[in-house]
């Protein structure tokens, strides 16, 4: 029996002594064979009495073992130590047992049974966690991994409330260095992981810096904070925010300790996450989110009327011009000016921008209306929410309105010239007749597709934008609201890739502009032998209206809600162009009629 004890505690006995290993590379093939002792007598006892011993000695076999998992497991990171302090706790418990053990036998007052009586539910306890570590030291868990496989086994002791209790406390010890990493990134937003253990991982400095900043590394969460890890990420990227603007705050006071047997960390990061969401918003409102949020539907979605009808009065000269003849200072110079007398306290952060140049079919290069947009300069924090992707999604919405814009200028320019009519023979009106009243016709589709994008689309939009954004509990519910805001705006106006619509736009656009320029380099008397050019223009503009409209008619017969359909009431509305819309459609039944027929002959 006191042999027992000794062994039992890792010492060699004088009647049990370990077994040499006769095959060191069979015994090292397996991590369970690595770990495991056998035992071998040198005495004669009886078989009932030896029964016994076998029954106990498994526990020395699994003790040693702990002892060298300990020992090979100790640099795995904070985790595995944190874990190893956890043990080396127990292994003073179970050291304090074997010496009161001992004292029991010294006071003849142990007995084998007795002895196997007291050590059965340490037996137990210990074979759950020599198999436990090694499983751990096999599969080479560490951090977030070892975490989650001691809580997994935690639910496997269900009913075994003494071994389990172990365990827990085993597990609290080894997430100890996790939640305080855990707790400082949701008090500060700052990573102190020395063994890359932590779920959150800071990158170099990205061109987007809200989206690309930081990430979650997908391995090294653990089961515990699986649900959480997003809100993990965005209470320490807020915080991050905060800090870099400036301001001062008092960290939140958080008891952030994990217990597997409540959820009280839960309740705790969402109490972070909270905090952090209130004080990045109030720093996005010192900075005036809003108002920057006004400038851009000023300045990009036309809502300043004034401004950009003596912007294109400064600069249609020079946007005229072809992109390589264009001097960029020239633009910036003709906006300054206009700007001068305006009170709007981010007109400064406006400027012109010229996009990459493209070529037409023919491989001349386009003028600068078909690349000039706005650009718009924010500081930080506003350049988070005003990003590059934001911001081209404006200058989009702009190019397009901006264009119509043009084009209506252009179409409406050309009106004085009508006044030439009335100096000629008494048969040249007709012929001017004609060819302003395709004049009349481009106009009117033009400033009826400008009002329903201006009024019907982006003012809704932007209503209902504002009105949410008031509600809005963080930051990334703001992006979020903000970028829906946008790609509605960019899909209603026509201008999202997947409806195909923005090139018939821009072709209807080409076509108004090629006329506008013939009807000015032609002269009186040549206008009169040009009716067949009218009846080109008049032909092609009508069959690219016709194919626009019939587009926007097809794209609406399986989605009612959205207000396309109301471009077509729009511009047909004195149902100037139904019959043709009816040809067309009965045209298109046709041709499927006749391809249906085809298919059956075949």
């Amino acid at each position: 029996m006191n042999d027992l004890i000794h062994v039992a505690i890792g010492m060699c006995g004088d009647y049990i002594k370990p077994k040499p290993r006769e095959d060191p590379d069979d015994y090292y093939e397996a991590a369970d064979r690595k770990y495991v002792r056998q035992f071998e007598f040198n005495f004669v006892v009886d078989e009932t009495l030896l029964e016994l011993v076998q029954q106990i000695l498994p526990l020395a076999s699994h003790f040693v073992g702990m002892q060298l998992i300990i020992a090979e497991t100790d640099a795995w990171g904070q985790t595995n130590k944190a874990l190893n302090v956890a043990l080396g706790e127990l292994t003073s418990d179970y050291y304090e047992m074997m010496q009161r053990l001992e004292q029991e036998l010294m006071l003849d007052r142990l007995t084998l049974i007795k002895l196997l009586y007291y050590l059965e539910p340490t037996i137990w306890s210990m074979s759950e966690i020599f198999e436990t570590l090694v499983q751990l030291e096999r599969h080479n868990y560490r951090g977030a991994a070892l975490l989650t496989y001691l809580c997994h086994r935690i639910k496997l002791l269900e009913g075994y409330a003494l071994t389990q209790e172990i365990f827990i406390k085993l597990t609290k010890g080894a997430a100890r260095p996790y939640m305080e990493m855990l707790q400082i990134w949701l008090q500060k937003g700052v990573i102190v992981d020395k063994y890359d253990e932590f779920l959150i991982e800071a990158r170099a400095q990205p061109v987007d810096y809200w989206a690309h900043s930081y990430a979650v590394r997908i391995g090294c969460i653990p089961s515990f904070l699986q649900q959480t890890a997003e809100k993990i990420l965005r209470t320490g990227k807020y915080l991050n925010v905060v800090r870099k603007c400036g301001k001062r705050f008092e960290p939140l006071n958080l008891q952030l300790d994990f217990n597997p047997s409540n959820n009280q960390h839960l309740l705790a990061i969402d109490a972070a996450f909270d905090y952090a969401a209130r004080l990045l918003l109030d720093v996005l409102h010192e900075h005036d989110l809003l108002g920057h949020l006004l400038a851009m539907k000023r300045y990009f979605l036309l809502q300043q009327g004034d401004f950009i009808l003596q912007f294109m009065d400064e600069c249609e000269q020079e946007l005229s011009q072809s992109v390589s003849q264009l001097l960029p200072i020239n633009l910036e110079h003709l906006l300054q000016i206009v700007l001068g007398f305006s009170t709007d306290p981010y007109k400064d952060n406006l400027h012109c921008e010229l996009h990459a140049a493209v070529t037409t079919t023919t491989g001349t290069e386009l003028n600068a209306f078909d690349c000039f947009s706005f650009g718009y300069a924010v500081d930080w924090p506003i350049c988070l929410v005003l990003n590059q992707r934001a911001i081209g999604k404006y200058q989009q919405l702009f190019r397009q309105l901006f264009y119509c814009k043009h084009v209506e200028r252009q179409l409406s320019n050309i009106w004085k010239d009508n006044a030439t009519a009335k100096q000629l023979n008494s048969t040249a009106p007709l012929l001017y007749q004609a060819a302003f009243g395709l004049r009349q016709r481009m106009l009117n589709a033009i400033q009826n597709l400008e009002y329903y994008m201006l009024i019907e689309v982006i003012e809704p939009h932007w209503h209902l934008f504002t009105q949410k954004l008031t509600q809005v509990q963080n930051m990334d519910a703001l992006l979020e609201l903000h970028e829906e805001f946008l790609d509605l705006c960019l899909k209603h106006c026509m201008i999202a890739e997947a409806l195909q619509l923005h090139q018939a736009i821009r072709k209807l656009c080409g076509v108004c502009l090629k006329f506008c320029a013939f009807i000015k380099t032609t002269e009186s008397q040549q206008l009169l032998k040009s009716s067949q050019l009218f009846t080109f223009f008049d032909e092609r503009f009508s069959s690219l209206l016709i194919t626009f409209l019939k587009q926007i008619i097809e794209l609406t017969k399986n989605n009612t809600t959205d207000c396309f359909r109301n471009v077509v009431h729009r511009i047909n509305f004195n149902g100037y162009y139904t019959e043709q819309l009816k040809r067309e459609q009965r045209s298109a039944v046709d041709t499927e009629i006749e391809e249906a027929a085809l298919e059956t002959n075949v």
